[in-house]
């Protein structure tokens, strides 16, 4: 039986995921997430 292909990695993309798990990892909804950039978004 063939093996699928690897997809090609892109450097971009693997720091997008990171940052996703971060976040993830530190709030619990989205709700919370929005608040957080809320709160050091310039006004």
């Amino acid at each position: 039986m063939k093996e699928k292909p690897q997809p090609p990695t892109d450097p971009v993309l693997e720091e997008i995921y990171r940052m996703k798990a971060e976040f993830n990892a530190q709030f619990n909804s989205i709700e919370e997430l929005s608040a957080y950039l809320k709160a050091f978004s310039i006004q």
